[in-house]
């Protein structure tokens, strides 16, 4: 027959190697969360990349779309000037005195 003092340690060394059995899963764990939060980490980085990218190149191409247009803004207003340079002074002076009124009585 069995002391108590033998089932005891029994216990104690099934109990420590459950606990080995558990200490090694969490490390296992731990490792593959790591790895996991490594990968993601990566994916982030690329994604944040991909978007700068992105945005980037969608600003460039505004940029350039108003740089054209304002160019082209500028183009027609000297052409209007150059066909009718007395019609557009007469509009300037008028829209200056319509201002200047407005502008005078507060």
């Amino acid at each position: 027959m069995a002391t108590v003092s033998e089932v005891t340690m029994q216990d104690i060394k099934r109990d420590l190697d459950e606990l080995r059995g558990d200490l090694k899963q969490m490390v296992a764990g731990g490792f593959k969360a790591r790895e996991k939060l490594a990968d993601a980490k990566s994916r982030l980085w690329k994604s944040a990349h991909n978007l700068e990218s992105c945005t980037e190149e969608q600003f460039k191409d505004a940029y350039d779309a108003i740089r054209r247009q304002g160019t082209r803004a500028v183009e027609l207003g000297r052409e209007n000037i150059e066909k009718r340079p007395l019609i557009i002074l007469l509009s300037t002076l008028g829209i200056g005195l319509v201002l200047g009124r407005f502008l005078l009585r507060r």
